[in-house]
């Protein structure tokens, strides 16, 4: 009798399991996240609404990428390290901040040993089509001075999107990359520059954006500095409002911007916690106070009258 397996259940389930725990530094990829869930993070809470299955695979696929990226750079003979630990060290105002950056690229090419390489040799075809093109661009290259690179895998809808692409049509990336991992891992290892790569998850795409330390540094400062003071004064920060503004959310009625729900509670490991609700109940209120607000600043004729209106009003008064 045949022995019956199905593989999708343990591979849909698989995940990490990380057990919360009390510690007294900052990891990069919390800095510009809200500061209620950090400290929550921090004092060991255990989170009320874990990561789902779904998203832990979004994000093991953001790590199959990053393999994959490491591995055609290694052939190409450019990768020096990965998994770079950087760490700042904590001082009178500020935790220290720990994190791991994806890759040191730089050095001298190795591009004539590359196709004897055994590492090569067991690179499906697809990549070794990309090593080869990484290796004829490189042929001419003496040297690469070593910079620091952070890979992100992006959704193709907004890695395409007209609003997240720059006046070149490249991917700009975003903020929390920036500002958190890249400019942690920069003042860590004393560098002014580095690197984010960022590739489209379902045509392969990539797209590269330089990172300043100087663009960046003051706001870090200012956001971990503030942080600290919560963590050692055992100060809980304000929780988050439900909805924001988006100025990006432009539109013929709503020309300046919409509310939407804000998505720093939405995803919160701690929703419930911050809350008092289930994630759907929540998404359900958030929505429903966003279109609230929305049908308050709708540019439509009845509320044109009504702002000519106040406006008149408030007017009158001053000259009163």
């Amino acid at each position: 009798m045949k022995n019956e397996i199905s593989i999708s259940g343990v591979w849909n389930s698989a995940k990490e399991l990380r057990e919360p725990k009390v510690r007294d530094y900052l990891y990069a990829s919390e800095i510009g996240r809200a500061y209620l869930d950090v400290y929550y993070s921090l004092n060991g809470e255990k989170a009320t609404n874990p990561i789902d299955d779904r998203v832990q695979r979004i994000f093991d696929a953001g790590s199959s990428f990053e393999w994959m990226i490491k591995r055609v750079m290694s052939v190409a003979g450019v990768l020096q390290d990965e998994e770079v630990e950087c760490i700042v060290p904590a001082t009178k105002d500020m935790m220290s901040v720990h994190g791991r950056a994806d890759m040191l690229i730089g050095g001298k090419p190795n591009v004539k040993s590359i196709a004897d390489s055994d590492e090569f040799k067991n690179l499906p075809y697809f990549l070794k089509v990309k090593v080869q093109a990484v290796a004829e661009y490189l042929a001419d290259v003496e040297y690469i001075e070593p910079f620091i690179v952070e890979v992100k895998s992006v959704n193709s809808n907004a890695f395409w999107a007209h609003k997240n692409l720059d006046e070149n049509g490249y991917f700009k990336g975003y903020e929390h990359h920036k500002m958190g991992q890249m400019t942690t891992y920069l003042i860590a290892r004393g560098e002014d520059v580095g690197r984010l790569f960022y590739v489209s998850r379902d045509d392969l795409c990539l797209m590269e954006t330089s990172v300043f330390r100087k663009q960046w540094e003051a706001k870090w400062t200012e956001w971990v500095k503030k942080m600290t003071h919560y963590y050692t004064n055992k100060i809980e920060p304000e929780r988050e409002p439900d909805i924001v503004f988006n100025s990006e959310k432009s539109s013929k009625f709503y020309p300046e911007g919409k509310y939407e729900p804000n998505w720093n509670i939405g995803r919160s490991p701690y929703l419930t916690k911050i809350t008092g609700m289930e994630k759907e109940a929540w998404e359900n209120y958030a929505g429903r106070l966003a279109r609230e607000e929305n049908e308050k600043i709708k540019d439509t004729k009845s509320n044109r009258s009504k702002n000519d209106r106040e406006m008149a009003t408030q007017a009158n008064n001053e000259k009163a």
